[in-house]
């Protein structure tokens, strides 16, 4: 699956209205594979700290948004 926000601020909504069926859909469909693209805020990297994701800041090139 992949996922696109605009900001962090779209991040935290999505786990604001994912996250009570969160376990449930871990149990249906484990994640395997967790990786963030991009600048997020301190916020969205604790929350997602848990699921195990690998976080890439973006270093030098181009951002095609």
């Amino acid at each position: 699956m992949l996922e696109r926000f605009k900001d962090s601020a779209g991040v935290m909504a999505h786990l604001a209205h994912v996250g009570p069926m969160l376990p449930e859909l871990l149990e249906l469909a484990p994640i395997t594979r967790f990786e963030i693209f991009g600048d997020i805020s301190k916020e969205v990297a604790e929350a997602v700290e848990p699921l195990g994701a690998n976080v890439y800041s973006y270093l030098n090139g181009f951002n095609r948004a």
